[in-house]
């Protein structure tokens, strides 16, 4: 076997070389004329734990922040280039100059874009500086979310209703048939919920997604579980009520968030 083969199969010897890889950036010396630039290319791929995402920026509400170093000394310009996952749209991207205990200045900013491409030519400073791209990032109106909103409307328009039925003893409800009808709807949505995505931080933006769609589910097996077994001191219509209002309180999050990210896409 190869000296090659030999450490390619060591534990040891590939702990320290992805901790070599993860802590230092290689410079090459090349040879090169008097004006003549050369391009120093690097892929930034940190672990996610490093970008904390809030319950707001999970369900949509607020954009994802994320913020990546960008310098290199000695440097005449940086190029960023910024891809994001197919599920989500870029709501804006900016390469920012910081100097110490001062306000970042932004060079340049794109928004609404699935591909930002990012530019600075850099001059000599006098004061010590750095650059960050900065991304704010949301989940795209189309799929799981536009799911997520139209199963939530669906299912709050058929729980109050059943609830506002019952209060006025309009209808008479037909257990087997209301629980098929019920338990039918959250069932439709199952793949939405079941299909995860590529991406780890795409998924890490949908599982909030997922989650409301399961307790819309949730609520609609509960209302269907009322028709069948009855509880000891609770109506039928109280219970089909405080879970409309569960529904309705959690569909408006989630409209808040279609439609925050709707805008941004008509923008483009």
């Amino acid at each position: 076997m190869s000296e090659a083969g030999v450490l390619s199969r060591s534990r040891t010897f590939r702990y320290w070389v992805q901790l070599l890889d993860d802590t230092f950036i290689m410079y090459v010396p090349l040879d090169a004329l008097d004006g003549e630039r050369r391009v120093i290319k690097y892929k930034l791929d940190e672990e996610l734990p490093a970008w904390p995402l809030t319950l707001p920026m999970r369900l949509g509400l607020e954009p994802a922040l994320i913020s990546a170093g960008a310098s290199v000394l000695g440097s005449q310009s940086y190029h960023a280039e910024v891809v994001v996952p197919r599920e989500l749209i870029i709501e804006s991207a900016a390469i920012r100059r910081r100097f110490p205990g001062r306000a970042p200045d932004t060079i340049q900013a794109e928004r609404a874009v699935s591909r930002a491409h990012l530019y600075v030519h850099d001059q000599p400073q006098a004061e010590p500086y750095s650059y960050t791209v900065d991304i704010q990032l949301r989940t795209r109106p189309d799929g799981l979310l536009q799911a997520a909103f139209g199963v939530g409307v669906i299912s709050t328009v058929l729980l109050l209703s059943g609830a506002i039925l019952a209060v006025n003893n309009s209808v008479t409800v037909k257990a087997d048939a209301a629980t098929a009808v019920i338990v039918a709807l959250p069932a439709a949505y199952a793949a939405y919920v079941a299909a995860q995505a590529e991406n780890p931080l795409a998924e890490r933006l949908l599982s909030a997604l997922r989650i409301s769609i399961l307790v819309l589910a949730g609520a609609s097996f509960l209302a269907a579980l009322s028709l069948v077994a009855r509880i000891a001191g609770m109506p039928t219509r109280l219970v089909w009520t405080l879970l409309g209002l569960l529904s309705f309180n959690l569909t408006c999050v989630l409209g808040v968030s279609w439609f925050r990210a709707m805008l941004l896409v008509l923008r483009r």
